[in-house]
């Protein structure tokens, strides 16, 4: 029984990694339709927990659109994000705000701008 239910935690895990994958995919692509279609099925629990994930690099969803520079990508994942998410650095010690300023998006990105303005990140 337990190797079992060892099995299937595999199994779990295995496909939650898939599509995790799926997700950061679909954000390196700048494919907001297949993104928002990737998130539709997870509800407001896992959409929240796919937000906190992170890549080997440390890098969450929101950090690599602001690092591309997909300003819609970008907008429509800052919309799900909470103020922890926001904060969380990437081993590059890099924030989506600072990432986003590094790469000249500052000025492409106007809510950004003013989150930068207001909370000094």
């Amino acid at each position: 029984m337990a190797q079992e239910k060892e099995g299937m935690d595999s199994n779990s895990k295995a496909m939650c990694f898939v599509t995790h994958q799926a997700i950061f995919n679909a954000v390196r692509c700048g494919d907001l339709e297949g993104l928002k279609q990737q998130l539709k099925n997870k509800g407001a629990e896992g959409v929240s927990e796919v937000m906190s994930m992170q890549n080997d690099a440390g890098e969450t969803i929101l950090y690599i659109a602001a690092e591309i520079g997909l300003r819609e990508v970008f907008s429509f994942l800052l919309g799900l994000c909470d103020m922890e998410v926001l904060k969380i650095r990437a081993k590059s010690d890099l924030n989506p705000f600072h990432v986003a300023a590094k790469g000249g998006h500052l000025g492409r990105f106007p809510l950004i701008d003013f989150l930068v303005l207001l909370f000094h990140f």
